[in-house]
């Protein structure tokens, strides 16, 4: 369709969220629902196969406060202050600690019932308390997480010090969140000046907003070039000394009888 049409009918709804394959919605009577591709079990029914083309009801619960879809999970909030997350947890998303499997039903997040809003990005999910504490967990390859490294984590951990976060959007490999004074924030891949930074530099890294800015850091990417170098040498070198130990064989070993020859060789390649 490429004009508005009326979602399944019905007049109720009051929150919305759309991923990349999925939708979910909360109704005014705090009812959760959900429909489209349901792989790794995001829309949260139980099962991580079909796929619905109408909203589906997740569960019987009358008190969703929020929910948020990302690329291929589901993370939503309830009235009474509980933190709930399914769908594929391969990177941590789901904040289940020590399991990163998948969940094709709703999952407690910890179990603190403090939870004032939350938000997502593309494999990592983020969380304000109701004492202003920003926390993070999830995908952090990028330093998307903001907690001043690049390690992915399953453990809620807790962004800064700061008790004055307000709202908060993340990207695949960037976030964004600002604060009480109404200043904004942004940290993670810059990449085409999505920072905000006046520059475009492929990495600006703000791995802890308002401690820690790295104004460039191509480290990374130089670091990952060489290691994918030295691979390449090592298979060349294994390539080679594969074949002479086959012409060796070959010289040696003719028919199954072995030459009393021994063999002399060296091989003078030297690899660094």
């Amino acid at each position: 369709y490429s004009s508005p049409v009326q979602f399944a009918g019905d007049k109720a709804w009051k929150r919305i969220s759309a991923g990349p394959g999925h939708t979910m919605a909360i109704q005014t009577n705090g009812t959760l629902w959900a429909c489209g591709y349901n792989g790794s079990g995001r829309l949260g029914n139980g099962s991580s196969y079909d796929s619905y083309s109408s909203p589906i009801q997740i569960g019987s619960l009358t008190n969703w406060k929020e929910v948020v879809a990302a690329y291929e999970h589901t993370l939503a909030l309830r009235t009474d202050g509980t933190l709930w997350a399914w769908g594929r947890g391969n990177d941590g998303q789901l904040g289940q600690v020590s399991d990163n499997s998948p969940h094709s039903s709703p999952v407690q997040v910890g179990t603190d019932k403090d939870w004032k809003s939350i938000g997502v990005g593309g494999y990592n999910s983020f969380g304000i308390k109701n004492n202003g504490t920003l926390w993070a967990w999830g995908y952090n390859i990028y330093g998307q997480l903001g907690i001043g490294n690049v390690t992915s984590t399953s453990s809620p951990t807790q962004v800064g010090s700061l008790t004055n976060w307000v709202n908060l959007a993340s990207g695949y490999t960037h976030t964004l969140a600002t604060k009480t004074d109404g200043t904004l924030w942004s940290w993670g891949n810059g990449g085409n000046g999505k920072l905000g930074l006046n520059n475009s530099k492929k990495y600006n890294f703000i791995h802890i907003p308002s401690i820690q800015t790295i104004e460039e850091s191509q480290f990374l990417e130089d670091k990952l070039e060489e290691l994918k170098n030295i691979k390449n040498k090592y298979e060349e070198y294994i390539n080679k000394l594969s074949k002479k130990m086959n012409n060796i064989k070959s010289k040696y070993n003719v028919g199954g009888i072995k030459n009393k020859q021994s063999p002399s060789f060296s091989i003078q390649q030297k690899y660094d």
